[in-house]
Order: structure tokens, then C-alpha cells, then sequence
């Protein structure tokens, strides 16, 4: 990933452009990425593989597998990776999606990248 780091907003990027979208800068941040995304509506039935769960200035990970009207069962995996002394990118499995990202004190916001 030359030009990009492993940690949460350098693996977002990287992975959107290898899927093919065309941003006209491709350095995002958690913020940022709001500008690329769209929120999802009704996340319960609408979330999909490859929308992303950003809270703005704090982390983002990518959906990875999800079943609607699921969003308040264990049974959701996620795409989380972190930068530092040690990169890792793993699945993390067995995730409820409502209690774990989207309820308050977490406060994640559900979204779809927007090819620009």
C-alpha cells in the first residue's frame, strides 16, 4: 500500500481505490471521509458489505458481513485495523453492530462511500 498507512484512515482509502473509486484526493481522514460518504438510512435494513461505520475525529471500520434486520444481534463482522508500533488489519467477528458502533457513548455513524 504505498502511500498509504495501515492504520483505520490509510486502509479506507487504499481499499476504496483498489474497489475502483475515483476521488480526487485520496488521502482521507475520519473526518473527511464523511465527504466521500453518504449516510446510510435505516441501517437495520440497509447496511451492506462495504459501507463503513465512521465516528468523525476517532476511528471508521469497514463492513464486512451483515445481515439485515440483524443490527442488534452478535452476528456482524467487521474490517478494523490499526497503525502504530504494530500495524494490524483483522476481522472482527461476533459484533453487534447497534450496541457496539451506532449506540451512544460510541455514536458511529453508518455510511456508504460515493464514487466522485
Amino acid at each position: 500500500m504505498i502511500g498509504y498507512s495501515t492504520d483505520y484512515f490509510g486502509y479506507v482509502p487504499a481499499a476504496a481505490r483498489w474497489a475502483g473509486y475515483n476521488w480526487s484526493q485520496w488521502r482521507q481522514t475520519t473526518s473527511t471521509l464523511n465527504g466521500v460518504s453518504s449516510e446510510v438510512t435505516d441501517p437495520d435494513t440497509n447496511l451492506r458489505p462495504g459501507d463503513i461505520l465512521n465516528k468523525a475525529g476517532f476511528h471508521v471500520v469497514t463492513v464486512y458481513q451483515y445481515t439485515p434486520g440483524h443490527i442488534n444481534e452478535p452476528d456482524s463482522e467487521v474490517i478494523e485495523s490499526v497503525g502504530g508500533d504494530v500495524d494490524r488489519v483483522w476481522i472482527r467477528t461476533d459484533v453487534n453492530i447497534q450496541s457496539q458502533y451506532l449506540n451512544y457513548p460510541h455514536n458511529y455513524s453508518a455510511r456508504r462511500l460515493v464514487p466522485h
